[in-house]
């Protein structure tokens, strides 16, 4: 049933599993969620090759549920790794602590093993390298300006050492892990289901594009008006830059230049 790579894949997670339980970089039962998370993926993707709809479905919500949680268990008393912390990134700012959340992150790259393969060939709208880049500048502009005026943010350049640092995780940590998770478990699958139901091209994009905006709001745990409206433009414009492209790197890109020119010349953290 299993591949050479997958039996690899398998292989590798465990013993970096492992080793981040021996460092305390990881609570247990997240472990073992990124664990259980990874096979009921690989399960899923059984089911879609056997198009055998009564496990297909039921795989692809555990990995929902199993995703979700994988990412926001932290029990009480354990913080994931601290990469820096700082009382203020700036002066008059408020503290701010930058942690590793290494199952988030391993939950992600689950993801992208699994179905980089069925998604790398899809076709958007956008092809053009060109075009994607101009999207990716445009949306994030629409974003960041809207954010600027709306949260009444101000000019706060930080500390190169800062920015790098920052930059690094949170491409390679949350943008790539978040993006993969909605627009490839969920995006992409809603557009499958929807495309076998719904004979009209544009509900079978609307409608995955919309319900994973809410999700990303609901995600963000946002609770004022102005963070919901920009948490909502924001996760609408990180699937929109999919939907017309079909390229996860257009989504991350757009999702990681919001957050990186943010952090690194406005007032950040906002509270």
């Amino acid at each position: 049933m299993l591949t050479k790579q997958q039996n690899y894949f398998f292989i590798l997670l465990t013993i970096f599993l492992g080793s981040l339980l021996v460092l305390n970089f990881i609570p247990p039962m997240a472990a073992l969620l990124v664990m259980a998370f990874s096979v009921v993926i690989f399960l899923y993707q059984y089911f879609l090759q056997k198009n055998k709809p009564l496990g297909l479905y039921l795989y692809w919500f555990a990995a929902i549920v199993l995703g979700v949680a994988a990412g926001l268990y932290r029990p009480a008393g354990f913080n994931y790794p601290l990469v820096f912390s700082v009382n203020q990134l700036y002066e008059g700012g408020l503290p701010f602590d930058l942690h590793l959340n290494t199952a988030k992150t391993l939950a992600g790259y689950c993801i992208i093993f699994f179905f980089l393969s069925t998604n790398r060939h899809n076709i958007g709208y956008i092809n053009s390298r060109t075009q994607q880049l101009l999207l990716v500048v445009i949306l994030s502009v629409l974003v960041l300006a809207t954010a600027y005026v709306l949260l009444n943010l101000h000019i706060h350049i930080k500390t190169l050492q800062y920015i790098i640092v920052f930059g690094a995780v949170n491409l390679l940590a949350t943008c790539v892990s978040e993006e993969a998770f909605m627009r490839w478990l969920l995006q992409t699958q809603m557009q499958v289901f929807f495309a076998r139901r719904i004979k009209q091209k544009f509900w079978q994009e609307f409608l995955p594009l919309m319900i994973t905006t809410v999700i990303f709001v609901a995600a963000h745990l946002a609770h004022t008006l102005d963070a919901i409206i920009i948490f909502t433009l924001a996760g609408f414009v990180y699937g929109l830059a999919y939907t017309l492209t079909k390229n996860l790197l257009a989504s991350i890109s757009v999702h990681f230049l919001v957050n990186i020119i943010h952090f690194s010349t406005l007032t950040y953290p906002v509270v």
